[in-house]
């Protein structure tokens, strides 16, 4: 089985572009071509729709994708468990997490993995709830710091409980309580995140309703708390993003015990790469000492 072209259909797809797949893979454009049209009378049908701006996969492709980043994750697997047995530690390890994540523990754990084993390379992105989810299942990840729910048939260790908070100006009315309860936001000027944003508002929502005056939505934590500093709003977050609490803002925790938990997720503990349960066992050394 040649892997190198089931590679260059990954790389393409990710890239969308051939010329840039070339370069990031040390190929010529005409030798990842020939690669995919190799694929492509293997399997017998097109594999992906090229055009002058833009190129994606068929949906025999979309199909295949997710069995070729398998079929690639099975022999990383394979060599490192070969390395493992020999005394070589070595692979990759693709890791998606929250932004507040990565604002916390997470490149502290990325960090030590790194300084101890030099080997494996570490890749991160960020994503939200939905995205974290979707990549998973999809394979292009080895795990993920993320909190319930997770997909169907993956399996989930908690790590760390993560509590929530309102973010508000100093001279806000509710600044006076030192913990607010969730039935004195109904009315109040409300900044809400946009939909694939984390979904820690509507967590708390399902949980104890409340009507708030929505006034802004944002994309960020990080427009959240600034508009909140300037008294637009209040914003609800978690407490991983208060390393970037600025000037004049405050955070209160709820009178109620709201948090989220914060775990890794993946498909499968057991049979995950040497690397990948050398990583686990580092974040849960960790998040016992925090």
């Amino acid at each position: 089985m040649n892997l190198i072209k089931y590679q260059a259909f990954i790389k393409v797809v990710e890239m969308k572009s051939i010329t840039k797949a070339a370069q990031a893979m040390g190929y010529s454009q005409p030798g990842i071509s020939h690669m995919l049209d190799s694929l492509e009378k293997e399997v017998g049908f097109p594999l992906l729709i090229r055009s002058k701006d833009a190129i994606k996969t068929t949906d025999g492709g979309e199909q295949l994708l997710y069995y070729c980043r398998q079929i690639i994750k099975n022999a990383n697997d394979f060599q490192e468990t070969v390395d493992a047995i020999n005394g070589l530690l070595s692979g990759s390890i693709h890791i998606g997490a929250y932004n507040s994540t990565l604002l916390s523990s997470v490149p502290a754990i990325i960090a030590k993995f790194s300084r101890a084993y030099s080997n494996i390379k570490i890749s991160v992105q960020e994503y939200s709830h939905s995205d974290l989810t979707q990549n998973l299942m999809s394979g292009s990840l080895d795990l993920a710091f993320m909190s319930p729910p997770t997909p169907n048939k993956y399996e989930f260790r908690p790590l760390f409980h993560d509590t929530y908070c309102v973010i508000m100006n100093r001279e806000h009315p509710l600044a006076v309580h030192d913990r607010i309860p969730v039935k004195m936001l109904n009315g109040c000027d409300f900044i809400m995140p946009m939909d694939g944003c984390d979904d820690i508002v509507n967590q708390i929502m399902r949980e104890h309703p409340f009507t708030p005056h929505i006034t802004f939505h944002t994309a960020s934590d990080a427009a959240g708390i600034a508009m909140a500093k300037e008294n637009l709003g209040v914003y609800v977050t978690s407490t991983l993003q208060l390393t970037k609490l600025p000037d004049g803002a405050i955070a209160k925790e709820f009178a109620e015990d709201l948090y989220r938990v914060i775990g890794i997720c993946l498909r499968s503990f057991k049979h995950a790469s040497p690397a990948t349960k050398e990583f686990i066992k580092l974040a849960e050394q960790t998040a016992k000492n925090v």
